[in-house]
């Protein structure tokens, strides 16, 4: 539009439509986001105001518009709703006002799907329930434990109707653990007793959440505090294992948990696949304050970097995390990431961990399969990951050393919104010795 003589002007002409259209700093060009066939594209186009088209301007009426007009004549009802429009208020259908109780509209199901743990180690599927003022919401369904590579059936409950945020949480599923049995061992003889064994446990998890948002810019801010009671038993313990960690249906472990959650990451654009900076800060305390027979301290924190990589839209992550814990008759799962390509946690007494990530987009593809998958992005991680695990009762030392490769595609499946990004991991393994292929390499992207 010519400000001066109120003249409009037609641009462009796309058959779907142009968005969010942005002059060149030259004020030759226009870039545009257009959709085509293949998915939306950002396009550009010569800004040239001789080739426009100057539009007449519209009449001014208050009459309904008639392509608007015929759409709605065939609509059932249309005659009763126009002679209700017609008449004046007073005419109108009086309408009661009724109190909204939010506890008796709590559970309403809306969507389904995958999301992650703010940590990155838990990936969960199910179905999500939400009421219409955001402050009762339910989540019921499977998740997969990244670090012990075991499923869980959770169910949890969150209520945001008052401040803090109030939590519970059911969870039914397996743990796969190791640890060393070796007593009195000197540092000159290898340790020769590693045992893994799996088990379930049924946990209750209640607590309250303070989450703040403290976005102020370009970069996504977050802070969460949390404090929550842990009521657990384990059962189908292997004998080997009970001598440290029993725990059993007649003797449950209560505990207490604190974490402190922080993110300050940068926005990402649609083609960038990790923050191209930032931070983030994850600290965990677990203890079992309790007069039981069961007694165990965990402190876990770790912390990450994001830095720009050598070209648009790949990323560098630099991580380093320290767990300790006091292991007298029971283990709590990992509160930091473990060294990728082992097959199984070790818990040890101390364990101080460090990684490196680069993050690169391989292709945008966009392929599909009729209805069933979309694939919008092939991308790779090489990563390295250092780690150093203490024995007291052993007197030893473990170290890893290992690196790899992910090779991940990001897809949606049945119309799903979230995408699911899933792949190949090829990592080597240092004390394994040998080559490892995990084809669960899993994340979400949200």
């Amino acid at each position: 539009m010519r400000l001066n003589t109120g003249q409009t002007y037609q641009v462009t002409s796309r058959p779907v439509g142009a968005y969010h259209a942005a002059v060149a700093p030259d004020g030759r060009h226009l870039a545009l986001h257009d959709y085509r066939a293949t998915g939306a594209r950002v396009v550009e186009m010569p800004l040239d105001p001789a080739t426009w088209t100057a539009l007449a301007a519209p009449a001014r009426t208050d009459e309904p518009e008639p392509y608007a007009d015929a759409l709605t004549a065939g609509e059932p009802g249309a005659a009763r709703m126009r002679k209700l429009l017609a008449s004046p208020d007073s005419a109108g259908p009086r309408y009661g006002v009724r109190r909204y109780h939010p506890l008796a509209h709590a559970f309403r199901v809306f969507s389904y799907g995958v999301v992650q743990s703010p940590a990155g180690s838990t990936v969960s599927a199910g179905l999500r329930s939400q009421d219409f003022l955001s402050t009762t919401q339910l989540f019921a369904g499977l998740s997969f434990d990244q670090t012990e590579r075991t499923l869980a059936a959770t169910t949890a409950l969150s209520y945001q109707g008052r401040f803090p945020v109030l939590d519970v949480e059911a969870t039914y599923g397996g743990r796969n653990a190791a640890r060393y049995f070796d007593r009195n061992q000197s540092r000159s003889n290898p340790l020769d007793s590693l045992r893994t064994t799996r088990w379930q446990y049924a946990r209750l998890l209640a607590g309250v959440r303070i989450p703040l948002v403290l976005t102020r810019s370009k970069y996504l801010q977050a802070l969460t505090l949390g404090a929550y009671y842990l009521h657990e038993q384990v059962y189908n313990y292997e004998p080997t294992f009970r001598s440290i960690s029993e725990t059993g249906p007649t003797t449950p472990l209560h505990a207490i948990q604190a974490s402190l959650s922080y993110a300050s990451q940068l926005k990402q654009s649609a083609r960038d696949v990790a923050p191209r900076g930032g931070a983030t800060l994850l600290a965990t305390y677990r203890t079992t304050p309790f007069t039981t027979n069961l007694q165990a301290t965990q402190v876990g924190v770790q912390a990450a970097v994001y830095l720009p990589g050598l070209a648009a839209h790949q990323a560098l992550r630099l991580r380093g995390g320290y767990q300790y814990q006091q292991q007298n008759q029971y283990s709590f799962a990992a509160a930091i990431s473990f060294p990728r390509a082992e097959t199984s946690y070790v818990s040890f007494d101390r364990l101080a961990v460090g990684s490196a990530d680069y993050y690169l987009p391989l292709a945008f593809v966009h392929w599909s399969v009729g209805r069933v998958l979309y694939v919008q992005r092939l991308r790779a991680t090489a990563f390295v990951d250092v780690a150093q695990g203490q024995l007291l009762r052993q007197q030893a030392t473990i170290n890893y050393c290992n690196s790899g490769a992910d090779l991940m595609a990001l897809f949606n499946v049945f119309h799903l919104r979230t995408p699911i990004e899933a792949g190949v991991r090829v990592a080597y393994s240092s004390f394994l010795q040998g080559w490892v292929v995990q084809p669960l390499a899993f994340n979400v992207r949200l």
